[in-house]
């Protein structure tokens, strides 16, 4: 998986020290219950590492391997402890409810009670100590990533500026690529221009690039998809500063060098490693997931045949992988219409950024007139989406991917609203959770091929986890 130098050291200095704080946890209070600090239950060290993985994707989940909190007291505090309460209770589910043998009853309080003692010292080293090591020695050595600038405008200088004030965050300026300029002309200060886009390869090797910031002004969508797509080829760190994805800015929590929001379009996992991992979890949560919500099918099915006359599932046409069609599946909730042209126009619009009105500010284009009682439930919660389980199980659709659009959406579209179909479509995803209801066409695609290029178990994890809400909480549109 490809991230910054820094992220990696971080998590094993986090995942040594909580295995450290374990085992102290433990002696302290063999020490207070039989008179010697010892450590005698080496299978316990299987629980303890367990546990040290959970606290390790909480710290994940709240951002603290990212620059601008785990360098920052107050944020650092906060979302530490947030952290450390959260897992926390996950232990206490672990001890309490699985009963594992290999922590006996009458010493788990003192456990505990240690634990959060040692627990206490990891936030004293995290906050200070390790800042400290990163800001005076590794940002400057170990850590410190060789950065190459694209672009020469504004945008550019601006980001070179904040960071050239900065040296702790181990970023070193190496120069400027850009189109117009002369080679070895003076950007901004003593950074020159190393070279155009076409010269990027012999740039990155030359120079030992670790890592790039993007930051064209006025850039389009399709000039910056094809330059991330075109550096993923190399083992580069890829980020861009650029208003053109600001919906990423507006609805993810993004890391930030400085005060300037830098969004990481690397590329993290082997994408034939994430096919072969997401085909087996999806065939095995699809077979549970239709098998406990069985009875759930049959009470759904019996409502909308209830509720108003027409077929129970709703069988369409959809775009899938690469531009493949597939016969796609859900619970109908609207009132059956033999032509609909009025909406394809309105879609075909809103795709082109054509609609004036208020309805820009959403992503789906629906006529509200013909959604039934029922369906209008189903919406909200989702469970009208249920039956794309079977797609899944066909391996036409992933459990989390882009939305499948319709054959003439795809048709309207243009070559970089396309890329969001390099990958499996899926039940739900990042525009899902993160942008339902709040975003136009464009930034949904924007979302979708963000998803595409940080692909990752973790990612799908995190989605899944917060599209529950969205279906327990009835957010859908």
């Amino acid at each position: 998986m490809k991230y910054p130098a820094y992220k990696y050291f971080y998590l094993f200095i986090d995942l040594i020290v909580l295995l450290v704080s374990f085992i102290f946890a433990e002696a302290t209070s063999n020490y207070y219950l039989n008179g010697a600090f010892t450590y005698k239950n080496p299978v316990s060290l299987i629980y303890y590492s367990i546990s040290s993985l959970i606290f390790i994707f909480i710290f994940w989940h709240y951002n603290l391997y990212k620059l601008n909190y785990f360098l920052t007291k107050l944020k650092q505090l906060h979302f530490l402890l947030k952290s450390l309460a959260v897992g926390q209770l996950s232990i206490l589910i672990l001890i309490f409810i699985t009963k594992l043998p290999f922590v006996p009853d009458y010493r788990r309080s003192f456990v505990l009670f240690f634990l959060t003692i040692a627990i206490l010292l990891f936030v004293l080293f995290r906050i200070y100590i390790l800042p400290f090591l990163f800001k005076s020695y590794l940002s400057k050595n170990l850590l410190l990533r060789r950065t190459l600038i694209i672009g020469c405008g504004p945008s550019a200088k601006l980001v070179v500026e904040k960071l050239t004030l900065d040296e702790t965050i181990g970023i070193q300026i190496i120069g400027f690529v850009g189109d117009k300029e002369p080679i070895g002309e003076k950007i901004f200060r003593d950074f020159k221009l190393l070279g155009t886009l076409d010269d990027i390869h012999k740039i990155i090797s030359d120079y030992k690039i670790n890592e790039v910031i993007i930051a064209i002004d006025n850039a389009n969508e399709e000039k910056i998809i094809e330059l991330i797509e075109n550096l993923n080829n190399f083992e580069v760190i890829i980020k861009v500063s650029s208003e053109t994805l600001s919906v990423l800015n507006n609805l993810l929590s993004v890391e930030k060098y400085q005060t300037i929001p830098v969004i990481d379009l690397t590329t993290k996992v082997n994408p034939l490693f994430m096919s072969f991992f997401k085909d087996i979890v999806d065939f095995l949560l699809a077979i549970l997931f239709l098998i406990l919500l069985s009875p759930l099918f049959l009470i759904i099915a019996v409502i909308i045949k209830l509720d108003s006359p027409g077929p129970i599932i709703l069988r369409q046409v959809r775009v899938g992988k690469n531009g493949k069609l597939f016969n796609f599946y859900k619970f109908r909730t609207m009132n059956v219409l033999t032509d609909d042209e009025k909406r394809k126009q309105m879609m075909i619009n809103f795709i082109k950024g054509e609609v004036k009105s208020d309805s820009s500010n959403i992503v789906k284009i629906i006529d509200e007139s013909r959604v039934t009682r029922v369906g209008k439930f189903l919406r909200k919660t989702s469970l009208d989406e249920l039956p794309q389980l079977v797609n899944v199980l066909k391996r036409e659709m992933s459990l989390v991917g882009p939305r499948p659009c319709l054959p003439y959406e795809y048709e309207n579209y243009t070559e970089w609203q396309k890329r969001r179909h390099k990958v499996l479509p899926g039940c739900t995803g990042i525009w899902q959770v993160y942008g339902r209801g709040k975003v136009n066409f464009r930034d949904s695609v924007i979302l979708d091929i963000f998803y595409v290029n940080n692909m990752s178990p973790w990612l799908d994890f995190q989605i899944v986890l917060k599209t529950i809400p969205v279906m327990l909480f009835a957010k859908g549109v």
